[in-house]
């Protein structure tokens, strides 16, 4: 039986000790008994929405946000969010070259999660991800635009 002593709850998320008398960077950090795999607790935060980041890396539920920048990563509106560089559907950065100029015309609560591999077949604009560091996809519906472009949760819709 391990002690309670050697849990950190960090609101729905908790934190345990691997080992006795280790520091918090040895901490794991969990979701629902799961590991949020590279997450640091020592650092670890919740966000809301379902996100939360550490010194290195945002998540959203146990997945990763492919490349998001933890220091300037802002919630718009679920699905999408940003950081300096990307807008993002859920973990998925959108292929948009507007940041600055994307607001969210409709939001969503709905979650998709699919396999990296699977998503890319059906996506194949999408097969620069590393499957191996990303193996999960997390998006949702949600429509969000720029002058140009419009977004039907992370597909750019086309106007003919």
């Amino acid at each position: 039986m391990v002690s309670v002593a050697f849990y950190r709850i960090l609101s729905h998320f908790l934190a345990k000790n691997q080992q006795k008398n280790k520091s918090l960077n040895s901490f794991t950090v969990y979701l629902s008994g799961v590991i949020i795999e590279n997450a640091k607790s020592s650092s670890f935060v919740v966000l809301e929405n379902g996100y939360s980041a550490d010194k290195n890396n945002v998540f959203l539920d146990y997945e990763t946000v492919i490349d998001a920048d933890p220091r300037t990563f802002k919630i718009i509106d679920f699905p999408y969010a940003k950081d300096d560089k990307k807008v993002y559907c859920g973990t998925l950065p959108l292929l948009n070259s507007n940041i600055d100029e994307f607001i969210v015309v409709k939001s969503g609560s709905m979650k998709i999660n699919e396999l990296t591999s699977s998503f890319i077949k059906l996506n194949p604009e999408y097969s620069w991800i590393d499957t191996t560091r990303y193996k999960s996809i997390v998006h949702g519906k949600g429509i969000g635009r720029t002058r140009n472009q419009q977004f039907d949760g992370y597909k750019k819709v086309t106007h003919e």
